[in-house]
């Protein structure tokens, strides 16, 4: 799991207010809430990923 926020606060350059992660059949569907805004803090916007362990290595995709 800190693979996956490492990799998400490198992907987005805001600061992220709450990451949800779920696993569906050896999938991580993740939902990092990011704060936008002047004040950081009046607003949120959602971006979705997907992770999966293959043979060593992790693919991912971005599912905006």
């Amino acid at each position: 799991m800190n693979f996956i926020k490492d990799e998400l606060q490198e992907k987005i350059n805001n600061k992220i207010q709450e990451i949800e992660i779920k696993e569906i059949n050896g999938i991580s569907v993740v939902c990092a809430r990011v704060r936008c805004g002047e004040a950081q803090n009046k607003t949120s916007v959602k971006h979705w990923y997907a992770y999966q362990e293959r043979s060593g290595s992790v693919a991912s995709w971005c599912l905006d």
